[in-house]
C-alpha cells in the first residue's frame, strides 16, 4: 500500500510539472517591455550547470534593428552583421515550464531583447522570439506604442570597423591640438676664399680711382 502511494505521489508530480504552462503574455506587453527589437539568427548555443540552475548562451546575429535606439560601447548604433551575446538560463529542477531557446538556433526571427548591465541581451519569455510571420502584427503594435528607453549599451562579440576609424580620428585630432615646434634650419654660407674677396677690393678701389681722376680731366 505504501509503494503504490508513494508511485501515484511520483506520477502526480510529473503530471503537474508536464502540464504546467507559462502565463500569457500578450505581444503588445512584450513589445512594451522591450529594448531591443532586431530581425537575427542564433547561433553558437552552449549550457552549463551550475547550483541546480541551467546557464545557456549564444550569440544573435544582427540582420536588421526594428526598434530601439541602443548603441554599441563604443557609442555606434547597431548594424547588419553585429553579433551579441545572448543568455538565458532555467532551474534544473523544472521540467516544465522550462525557458530554452536552444530549438530557436539556426532560425532565422523577430526578437524581443532586454540589454543587460553587462552589455548581453536576454529574452525571459519563449515569445521573445518570433516567426518572420509575426513581422506585420509587431510592426502594428510598433506605430501605438515602442520599446523601452534604456542607457544601457551592448558589446559586440566581433570586431566593429568603425572602432578603428574612430581611433584614427581621434588619433588626427590629437596631433592637430599638438604645438608644432618650428624646424630650424642652418644658415647657409658662399663658399667665398678671402682671396677672392681681396681680388673684388683692389678692382672696386682701381674703378674708384679712375673715376675720381676722369673727374678733374673733364674740368
Amino acid at each position: 500500500m505504501k509503494t503504490l502511494f508513494t508511485a501515484c505521489f511520483i506520477i502526480l508530480s510529473f503530471s503537474f510539472n508536464c502540464f504546467a504552462t507559462w502565463a500569457l503574455i500578450s505581444t503588445d506587453e512584450l513589445v512594451k517591455e522591450s529594448d531591443l527589437i532586431v530581425i537575427g539568427t542564433l547561433h553558437s548555443v552552449s549550457r552549463y550547470t551550475k547550483d541546480n540552475v541551467d546557464y545557456s548562451e549564444g550569440e544573435i546575429v544582427v540582420e536588421k534593428v526594428i526598434s530601439g535606439n541602443i548603441k554599441t560601447t563604443e557609442g555606434f548604433p547597431l548594424k547588419l552583421g553585429d553579433e551579441i551575446k545572448f543568455k538565458w538560463q532555467a532551474s534544473t529542477l523544472i521540467v516544465c515550464p522550462r525557458l530554452d531557446h536552444s530549438g530557436n538556433e539556426n532560425v532565422k526571427g523577430v526578437w524581443l531583447l532586454e540589454v543587460e548591465s553587462d552589455g548581453t541581451v536576454s529574452a525571459n519569455y519563449p515569445r521573445r522570439f518570433n516567426s518572420l510571420d509575426e513581422m506585420s502584427e509587431i510592426k502594428k503594435i510598433l506605430r501605438k506604442t515602442k520599446v523601452r528607453e534604456t542607457s544601457q549599451r551592448i558589446k559586440l562579440l566581433n570586431e566593429n570597423p568603425l572602432t578603428i576609424t574612430n581611433q584614427q580620428i581621434q588619433n588626427s585630432d590629437t596631433l592637430e591640438n599638438q604645438t608644432i615646434a618650428p624646424i630650424k634650419t642652418p644658415a647657409i654660407v658662399g663658399n667665398y676664399s678671402t682671396s677672392n674677396a681681396l681680388l673684388v677690393a683692389l678692382f672696386s678701389l682701381g674703378l674708384y680711382w679712375i673715376l675720381y681722376r676722369s673727374r678733374f680731366k673733364i674740368r
